[in-house]
């Protein structure tokens, strides 16, 4: 049976009605018919997640930031400024692993006692469940430990999670350089981040003053070579003179008038160099070691 035009008109605009229109109504009926179920799976889900939540401790993060710089150079000429350059990425690259180092993490361990801090030390933990239940042993498998042994545990896991806490982010375009610390305590995370700073400090400090009293001991040594080539010297000098039965008056010139200039030359330079190496020497010698990178020759010595 065939339809009539005007029918197949009409369907079509129906569907086009219902296809383009949206009900709303729908899915408001469709909400109010399920609200109770939707409330009550709302509320199981934040509970849940509240219940999970509220027994973590919450984490804190402490920051210091270090300015650094680097020793500047008489830089002449652009190549030597292209170098100059590179010399200070590499320097400040180079400071940056040395905050990460195994070396200072130590130091900042031993000086703030983390072995025996409370966040840490398992023995001053109430409910046993440190360290002991993350790796999976057993709540009383400290107890046959004695404190040394302990300590010799306890010291690479305190240092495996010290290296995951700590931070160092350079800033870029700068000389500074943030070093964070994550922790449960935030007096222990700010501990830690000033520490590490004071640390560092100290520890850069120490290299220059080791490098100092090693100038110094090698000017020592050198003064004490200078003084014995030219006591040896002298000998073999006069010894010459005796032997050839030389006489050094005026108007006798026995002895090649160049060699002797050159013999004087040699005394004169050899003595200043003595002279100026032993002044430096006193002046160091009664400094304590803070004190040495005050001296402008030490600080400006290449060495």
């Amino acid at each position: 049976m065939s339809q009539s035009p005007f029918s197949q008109s009409s369907n079509a605009n129906e569907f086009n009605t219902a296809s383009e229109g949206v009900d709303i109504m729908y899915y408001v009926r469709m909400l109010l018919l399920h609200k109770w179920k939707i409330i009550l799976f709302v509320g199981l889900i934040t509970g849940l997640t509240i219940a999970y939540v509220k027994p973590m401790a919450p984490i804190y993060y402490a920051e210091a930031t270090l300015l650094i710089e680097a020793s500047r150079d008489n830089v002449v000429g652009l190549q030597d400024v292209f170098a100059a350059e590179t010399r200070s990425r590499t320097f400040f690259a180079t400071q940056n692993e040395i905050l990460k180092s195994r070396v200072l993490a130590e130091k900042v361990i031993d000086r703030l006692d983390l072995l025996h801090h409370p966040v840490y030390d398992p023995r001053q933990q109430e409910k046993k469940k440190s360290l002991f239940s993350f790796l999976g042993n057993d709540e009383s498998e400290d107890e046959g430990f004695s404190d040394d042994e302990m300590d010799a545990f306890m010291r690479p896991i305190i240092e495996r999670i010290f290296s995951l806490s700590l931070s160092v982010d350079p800033v870029n375009r700068t000389q500074l350089i943030k070093v964070g610390y994550t922790a449960t305590d935030p007096q222990l995370a700010a501990d830690v981040a000033n520490t590490m700073a004071d640390v560092y400090i100290e520890s850069h400090l120490e290299a220059r003053l080791d490098a100092a009293k090693k100038a110094t001991g090698w000017l020592s040594g050198r003064l004490g070579e200078l003084k014995e080539n030219l006591q040896r010297a002298e000998e073999e000098l006069q010894a010459y003179k005796e032997t050839e039965k030389l006489v050094d008056v005026q108007g006798v010139r026995t002895l090649d008038a160049a060699e002797l200039t050159q013999l004087r030359q040699n005394y004169i330079v050899a003595r200043q160099a003595r002279t100026d190496a032993q002044a430096l020497y006193q002046q160091v010698k009664g400094l304590p070691a803070a004190q040495l990178l005050s001296i402008p020759v030490i600080v400006n010595n290449p060495i």
